[in-house]
């Protein structure tokens, strides 16, 4: 056993460090449950998937899923490892920690490389279901209206989006409902707008807003996402402060439980 003082520096630190890695990779675990079952979340994703036919959304949630439980998995190995100075848990631990760094630097390399292509294509694809896909009382136009009421916005680009859509040539309303001011929490299928003659005539005039919203849904969904993108990062530079640390002591306790071994 390593009794050293360093050693039981270490293995207290690892064991705090892998308490705290553990509860992490359990918020991570809640975070991709709640993308599968949070009405709201699954209506935003309608919106903004950019192939309906393309789970890719669906997915990402399920690699939540399995990373949580990954490294709910990894910090409890570390924990068991530390208190049981285990040469082989610890060694599994280690590798485990440089595997999670190694994808999570991946990740975030890809992230940053294909930002602006990712906006694009989605850009486009908002704009693509108003135009073709929008009707009041369909799947997508139901996502839609939520959006577009949560975020008090119209359209993709902006409320332009609607001019030669579907929607407004069979109608023959320049805007949606959903586009303009109404009452504050109430659903967005049933509620009437406030004064939906005045935001129609702002629609066709091009007039300054007061009963429309003008902010396209693309840069107020944009807003949406880096306002939570700090707190993302946030949590994700302390879980890697975490991760650093408890792959330095599970070091220097494997080393110390080697030399008393020999």
């Amino acid at each position: 056993m390593a009794v050293g003082c360093g050693a039981k520096c270490a293995k207290f630190m690892l064991i705090v460090f892998n308490a705290i890695f553990w509860l992490s990779g359990a918020g991570i675990l809640g975070v991709g449950i709640w993308l599968r079952v949070d009405k709201s979340i699954l209506d935003y994703q309608k919106v903004v998937s950019i192939d309906k036919t393309d789970p890719y959304l669906d997915y990402a949630a399920y690699v939540l899923i399995g990373a949580g439980a990954f490294v709910f998995l990894v910090g409890f190995c570390g924990c068991c490892g530390a208190l049981r100075e285990s040469r082989c848990l610890l060694g599994a631990y280690i590798f485990a920690m440089v595997l999670i760094m190694g994808l999570e630097l991946a990740a975030g390399i890809m992230a940053a490389v294909f930002q602006d292509q990712v906006e694009g294509e989605l850009l486009k694809h908002l704009t693509k279901t108003i135009k073709e896909e929008y009707s009041y009382n369909s799947t997508i136009g139901q996502a839609w209206n939520v959006v577009q009421y949560e975020f008090k916005c119209c359209g993709g680009t902006n409320y332009t989006d609607y001019r030669g859509s579907n929607f407004t040539d069979t109608t023959g309303l320049l805007v949606a409902p959903t586009c303009c001011k109404m009452p504050a929490n109430t659903d967005p299928d049933k509620a009437q707008p406030t004064d939906f003659t005045a935001c129609q005539l702002e629609a066709q005039t091009d007039s300054p807003a007061v009963q429309l919203h003008n902010k396209g849904c693309f840069e107020v969904i944009k807003d949406w996402l880096k306002d939570h993108i700090v707190i993302l990062i946030g949590v994700g530079c302390g879980i890697a402060a975490v991760e650093l640390f408890g792959f330095i002591f599970a070091i220097c306790l494997c080393r110390s439980a080697g030399k008393d071994d020999d």
